[in-house]
């Protein structure tokens, strides 16, 4: 991985953030949404019932360990894989119940 200060860090970061945003929409709103369809998934497969549905933040969170995942790999790291950490990081923040997250993210 090539060196990247922490000024061209957060530069390429609010770049991605922004892109996937114009690409995709709200990020809370999306990874709610991606909850929803996890929960369904899931209770399928294992032939289970939840009580609710596979919140937001928490989908943000195993993406996150996706890419902390890739970036622990013995290959090189890609950059991406910290901006992207960071980026879905920071929905999780956004969209969790809490100090500095969203009172309503869990409902």
């Amino acid at each position: 991985m090539s060196e990247l200060d922490q000024e061209a860090f957060d530069q390429l970061k609010a770049e991605t953030q922004e892109d996937r945003e114009d690409r995709y929409g709200d990020g809370v709103f999306g990874h709610a949404n991606l909850g929803l369809v996890w929960t369904s998934l899931l209770q399928n497969h294992y032939d289970i019932e939840f009580d609710h549905p596979v919140p937001g933040h928490l989908v943000c969170l195993m993406m996150a360990g996706n890419k902390l995942n890739r970036a622990a790999l013995p290959t090189e790291p890609h950059v991406d894989d910290y901006v992207d950490a960071s980026g879905y990081l920071d929905i999780a923040r956004r969209s969790s119940p809490g100090p500095g997250g969203n009172d309503d993210a869990a409902e």
